[in-house]
């Protein structure tokens, strides 16, 4: 199969059977309501990730046109570098996603800086990335029309979200998790130290510990030029105070 043409993704496939930049027709995956930048589908092994309309529009303004936040407004965590806009640099270091689909050369720009973000966090000791793939997807509007969208495949992870550790009224961690602690924290440590702290996504939903493993997995594949710096200082905040406060 070359990558023009079309795959098929269902709940029976596996990772290592996708190649990126193909086209896969989607069958019998359900997409949850979008989240603010994202909409998820997942089978028993695999992560779906489409962008959202409000992501899309993010990238053209301040990846694609290069346009400085208004005085006031939530700016990126970042700004995007020289090379994410790099378009003609990216396409000869990604081959493979210079698809040629009519009307979607800024989805394959998209789907390039993904990628650019998924290499420099594959590098990273501090943290686990899931295996994913840079795809296109058919999903289908109504009843005949179709169309065409980038995607991000994951692998789907095992294991217990930041999130789900933090109790009801969001003020401690609950009981049952407090022992993982000494194995969580000096990680958030490191890495909040590290050069990778303005190319993450703080959100404490990003992050998952596996206890079977001692894995504390990052699962968000957006780079940060495409999410606010406001929201993630309050993130880190908000991570800070609840878990740093045991140990």
């Amino acid at each position: 199969m070359t990558r023009q043409q079309l795959g098929r993704l269902d709940n029976s496939s596996r990772l290592s059977s996708l190649m990126d930049g193909t086209i896969y027709e989607l069958h019998d995956l359900r997409f949850r309501p979008p989240r603010l930048l994202t909409s998820l589908a997942q089978s028993d092994s695999l992560v779906l990730k489409v962008p959202s309309s409000d992501l899309l529009e993010t990238y053209q303004r301040f990846v694609l046109r290069g346009e400085i936040p208004a005085p006031g407004t939530d700016p990126g965590a970042r700004r995007a570098e020289d090379q994410e806009k790099d378009v003609d640099g990216l396409r000869a270091r990604f081959p493979e996603l210079g698809v040629n689909i009519a009307g979607k050369a800024e989805s394959a720009h998209l789907l390039m800086i993904h990628k650019l973000q998924y290499l420099r966090l594959c590098k990273s000791d501090l943290i686990r990335i899931p295996e994913s793939r840079f795809v296109f997807v058919e999903r289908r509007w109504l009843l005949f029309k179709t169309y065409i969208v980038p995607a991000i495949v994951q692998e789907r992870i095992t294991g217990v979200s930041l999130l789900e550790m933090v109790n009801s009224d969001s003020t401690g961690i609950r009981q049952e998790y407090v022992e993982f602690l000494p194995r969580i924290n000096p990680r958030l440590r490191a890495l909040l130290a590290s050069d990778l702290c303005n190319h993450l996504n703080w959100f404490i939903a990003n992050f998952l510990y596996d206890a079977t493993t001692d894995v504390l997995w990052y699962v968000d594949s957006k780079p940060s030029c495409l999410f606010g710096k406001r929201g993630n200082d309050q993130n880190i905040d908000g991570l800070q105070s609840v878990f740093f406060a045991y140990c």
